[in-house]
């Protein structure tokens, strides 16, 4: 079992899985952003202050989530850390030989992504929930503490925890590098293809490592 049976929670813990957490999505149009803080900095720094509060109009959408704090963080925090919790089921076959070397690809050798069983355990069936530590956002602790029974889902087991902790440090311990810079021209030909990679977007990164 990958999850502890909890009937009445009354604390949270690194790894606690949540649902309806409020996620806003990142669709400000960057040419507005960028017009609005050049002047709003600017006469910040001329002493200023601005006519009009900056406002952006935007709207959460409830998401699944888990929790990325330290347990010894969690009581003196003002908002909680999650990273989301996605349904991808392009990333899985429904042929079982398949898809279980995917689920350990990604639980052993993928940095942004971790896999999670299904908390109902149903034989066989197949639920590709991936967390994504891409997709991080922060919700006030007061908002889950108030109705903590509505929004938490389950806990990982001791087991699972360990190993969910060490992909959150290989994550933000990952050194980035750019893969085609070890490949010959056919590997990188190859890679191009098997990526998807435009004829745009594969130049671009050619000449990155290629100046």
């Amino acid at each position: 079992m990958a999850y502890l049976s909890i009937n009445n929670v009354s604390s949270f813990e690194q790894g606690d899985i949540f649902k309806d957490l409020p996620i806003f999505p990142q669709f400000i149009n960057d040419d507005e952003k960028i017009q609005v803080w050049d002047t709003t900095i600017s006469q910040i720094n001329n002493m200023i202050l601005p006519s009009e509060p900056i406002s952006f109009e935007i709207y959460p959408k409830p998401t699944m989530g888990i929790l990325l704090n330290q347990d010894c963080d969690i009581e003196r925090a003002h908002n909680l850390i999650f990273a989301e919790i996605k349904k991808r089921d392009d990333k899985f076959s429904l042929n079982p030989s398949k898809s279980y070397n995917t689920k350990l690809k990604i639980i052993r050798d993928e940095t942004r992504f971790h896999y999670l069983p299904p908390w109902d355990l149903k034989e066989n069936e197949i639920t590709p929930w991936i967390v994504d530590f891409l997709s991080i956002f922060l919700v006030p602790i007061k908002l889950i503490k108030n109705n903590i029974n509505q929004y938490f889902v389950t806990r990982l087991n001791p087991d699972v925890k360990l190993i969910f902790k060490d992909k959150i440090s290989r994550f933000f311990t990952r050194l980035a590098f750019e893969d085609l810079i070890f490949l010959n021209p056919k590997e990188r030909l190859e890679y191009k293809k098997e990526k998807n990679l435009s004829d745009e977007e594969f130049k671009a990164r050619i000449d990155e490592i290629n100046p």
